[in-house]
């Protein structure tokens, strides 16, 4: 230091580099094995194992190592596979009758009793007529309520007063009358009349506010003037029920449908069920219900869901129940699903349609359905509840794996055809990372 020469570089020893050689083990150590383990399967199946150290007979020092797999079938929704045990019985026994009755006598809210209650009456007889009184519209009771305000009493007196008003009301067949031929309205009907004129005589009669006698006279004059006088005297007519009215002599349903207040929805509803016809029926109820469903209460929403059974409207109901209802419990769409189930059958029973197409809505409901009942082993029940005249590749793929957990073919169904590309992989080829799954090629 201090001679201001530089120093010399610094020696570093050179180090080596040591190369480890690591040999492969033809199986993997004793310690690295886990002793137990679980996994869930498809079909609600829980795989577990455990490697259990024993004794050997020679001494404790050496232990013999003993393998046990086990399988066992998991189920959580006691409650939901009971009720579908239920459905799929009534399903076989036909019993729909009796089944949509408990439903009602155990229903807890009212409009649940309803739905039942509209439900059951499409298996009975007159079916039109038990809507009715549901609806709160009983023959026998509007019989007693129009004989009360008509001041009626039971019995021969009653035949006895009628007599004596017709006849009081009805002209003498005896003595003379005289024909007018003047210049005012009578007589100008009458001239009419008696040239055969029923349409001037009708337009006289409607000119000087003679309702009853034009609609009589009209009535003579054929269906062709009857039909006119009509439209002109529902044309002059303010009252409180003349589109009502209207409606029913012109058979102009739609009318009350579209136009009416939705509060008095009940009453559109037996309009129709009293006079529609059968090849309209289904459309106007389905139009009714589209009405209740746009509609911003949530009260009257939720009646169209009986609109919609009237219907017979499988798809619509789906559509509207989900908009009411929480469906994301299984017991939730275990209702659905019942409902959706009597509604398909009642139909085919009643209007000989083909119900085993299926929307999308639908199909989504029954394939989330069938998913819930494999997931607790049901695997039989979910392949009969899942839809069939579908292309939806997800359904497509739960069938399919359905039809291979199941193991055997079911009697009197054709195996799926298999919804991906079937693919051999090539010798040494890794498999799938722990943790990734493969997702079949549709």
């Amino acid at each position: 230091f201090g001679t201001g020469q530089p120093l010399p570089p610094l020696q570093i020893p050179q180090q080596t580099a040591q190369h480890s050689i690591v040999l492969p083990l033809k199986k993997p150590p004793k310690w690295i094995r886990r002793p137990v383990g679980a996994s869930f399967s498809f079909g609600g199946k829980l795989v577990t194992f455990e490697n259990v150290r024993m004794p050997s007979h020679q001494g404790a020092e050496q232990q013999q190592q003993q393998h046990h797999v086990f399988i066992s079938q998991v189920v959580t929704e006691k409650e939901f596979l009971s009720r579908s045990d239920q459905l799929q019985q009534a399903v076989q026994s036909q019993g729909f009758i009796s089944y949509c009755q408990k439903k009602i006598d155990v229903s807890q809210t009212e409009f649940e009793k309803n739905v039942w209650s509209f439900l059951k009456v499409n298996f009975e007889d007159d079916s039109r007529g038990k809507y009715l009184e549901l609806l709160g519209y009983r023959k026998e009771d509007l019989g007693k309520k129009i004989a009360l305000a008509l001041n009626k009493v039971d019995g021969a007196n009653v035949h006895i007063k009628e007599e004596k008003e017709e006849s009081e009301f009805l002209p003498s067949s005896g003595g003379t009358f005289n024909i007018s031929v003047s210049g005012d309205i009578d007589g100008l009907i009458t001239q009419a009349l008696l040239t055969g004129n029923f349409e001037s005589a009708v337009d006289l009669c409607l000119h000087d506010n003679r309702m009853a006698d034009a609609i009589i006279l009209a009535i003579a004059g054929g269906q062709e003037l009857l039909a006119r006088t009509q439209k002109k005297y529902f044309a002059k007519s303010q009252s409180k029920i003349t589109r009502l009215i209207t409606a029913v002599v012109m058979k102009n349903w739609k009318e009350i449908v579209e136009s009416c207040d939705l509060k008095n929805w009940r009453e559109a509803l037996a309009a129709v069920l009293t006079y529609a016809k059968p090849d309209e029926f289904s459309a106007l109820c389905d139009l009714l219900g589209t009405r209740l469903e746009n509609e911003g209460d949530s009260l009257l929403q939720t009646q169209a869901c009986l609109c919609y059974i009237c219907a017979g409207n499988v798809e619509k109901l789906v559509a509207c129940w989900t908009k009411a209802q929480d469906g994301s419990h299984p017991l939730s769409l275990q209702d659905l699903i019942e409902k959706v189930v009597i509604l398909r059958k009642a139909v085919q029973l009643t209007q000989a349609m083909d119900t085993s197409t299926v929307g999308v809505l639908l199909a989504a409901k029954m394939s989330q359905y069938a998913n819930l009942l494999a997931a607790q082993g049901s695997i039989a029940a979910a392949l009969a509840f899942l839809p069939d005249n579908t292309n939806q590749p997800n359904i497509m793929q739960l069938r399919d794996r359905l039809c291979r957990a199941q193991g055997e073919p079911v009697a009197g169904h054709e195996s799926p055809k298999i919804p991906y590309e079937e693919q051999q992989l090539p010798k040494g080829r890794p498999g799938p990372v722990a943790g990734h799954h493969q997702m079949p090629r549709v």
